[in-house]
């Protein structure tokens, strides 16, 4: 589920709870597309330290965990198609590319031809199920997610759109979840702010982030 409540946001920090921000800001290479510097985010009080430019997850989630104590940060990504696809593909008409966490280059999937949504479904989970999971939800609409945050290039050629996702190539970041490892709240906030320099909202955003 990606109910607000499910997810954890806006809720009162108590024990093990958490805070799911929107998908990181991504550029089209897949890595982060704005620098931290340090001190510009603090989460409890503790500053994450700085963040380079083409970061990927597994480096925003090591600076999290490596500096903040008694929250621990974790990733996920989930992508649901627009529309409900008829899955009819030819080769290489579907391409999933992930990078994955610690790997400099993406890996490009050229998943197999499909003639139904079911097997266009157990293709990617087939040929890209290391990476990246495919299934069907209620809606009959396909999901590709992952359980590192890895961000997901998707793109789709086929004459009539059989994933039912735009024929047009998209990026889609992961999520970054702080989780409380006591019965504090999470608070993740701009730092520096007495400096010539502040932490920004911008900075916040990068890691899906805003301030209320």
């Amino acid at each position: 589920s990606v109910k607000t409540e499910s997810l954890g946001m806006g809720q009162s920090g108590t024990a093990n709870s958490s805070i799911v921000g929107q998908r990181i800001t991504v550029a089209s290479d897949g890595w982060t597309s704005a620098a931290i510097d340090e001190g510009d985010i603090k989460i409890n009080g503790q500053d994450i330290g700085a963040i380079a430019i083409d970061s990927d997850m597994e480096t925003i989630l090591k600076a999290i965990n490596d500096n903040v104590d008694n929250v621990t940060a974790s990733a996920f990504n989930t992508v649901v198609a627009k529309n409900v696809g008829n899955g009819v593909t030819t080769v290489g008409q579907m391409v999933i590319t992930v990078k994955e966490l610690g790997q400099t280059t993406a890996t490009a999937f050229n998943i197999s031809a499909s003639a139904s949504l079911e097997e266009l479904k157990d293709n990617i989970n087939s040929e890209a199920g290391a990476v990246v999971q495919a299934s069907i939800n209620t809606d009959g609409k396909l999901v590709l997610s992952n359980d590192t945050g890895a961000t997901i290039t998707i793109d789709d050629n086929s004459s009539s759109v059989g994933s039912g996702f735009s024929a047009t190539s998209a990026d889609y970041g992961g999520f970054l979840k702080l989780t409380a490892d006591d019965d504090n709240p999470v608070r993740i906030e701009r730092g520096n702010l007495h400096a010539s320099t502040p932490g920004a909202a911008a900075d916040l955003a990068v890691l899906g982030f805003r301030e209320t």
